[in-house]
């Protein structure tokens, strides 16, 4: 991929527990490109400094995203497309995509993912229990604030130049990826991915 002109930045966004890994994963599958997680960072993070004290969990996110936007970085500087997971800041995610924009002329594909409230929230607090997620995820200090920005529906795209996909995840098992598909493959001339 090296030498393309056009470096492409593929982000799945959305809420937690919308469903951004189980895209990703399918789009990294499909495509054959790398594919980067937050929460990835942050359990790597947290595995090797061993279980840190209680109040830890929002600067581990912090710095999952510096880590982030450090690879990111790199990738688009050598026009190598990805993908990239997370739940994004609005206002330091498009402030650092802005930047990767006007420095590298990247083209960034953002997939939005929602879902009806009520199964996000049963999402949400299911996988909160769960006993196999990482432990570094079951001490969010901040799980009420995200519970009831759920409940409001206060979550939104990020506001940067790109080609926006907005992708229902209500029912996993019967997602529409055709129009994910059409704008990735629709660019690949610029230097996107085609299908494996």
């Amino acid at each position: 991929m090296l030498g393309n002109s056009t470096p492409v930045v593929i982000l799945v966004n959305g809420p937690p527990a919308v469903g951004k890994t189980h895209m990703a994963v399918h789009l990294e599958q499909r495509y054959g490109i790398p594919r980067f997680s937050k929460d990835e960072f942050k359990e790597a993070m947290f595995d090797v400094l061993d279980a840190p004290p209680v109040g830890a969990a929002h600067r581990f996110g912090r710095c999952a995203f510096t880590h982030l936007n450090i690879v990111m970085e790199a990738l688009t500087r050598c026009s190598i497309p990805h993908i990239v997971e997370a739940f994004f800041y609005q206002d330091l995610a498009a402030e650092f995509l802005h930047g990767l924009v006007n420095r590298f002329n990247a083209r960034i594909i953002q997939i939005y993912l929602y879902c009806d409230r009520r199964v996000l929230e049963q999402r949400f607090m299911a996988r909160q229990c769960a006993h196999d997620r990482h432990p570094c995820h079951r001490m969010i200090e901040d799980h009420n604030h995200i519970l009831e920005s759920i409940r409001r529906d206060q979550f939104t795209p990020i506001h940067v130049k790109c080609e926006l996909v907005c992708v229902d995840t209500t029912n996993l098992d019967a997602i529409s990826y055709r129009s994910v598909y059409d704008v990735i493959e629709t660019i690949s001339c610029h230097g996107a991915p085609q299908p494996k």
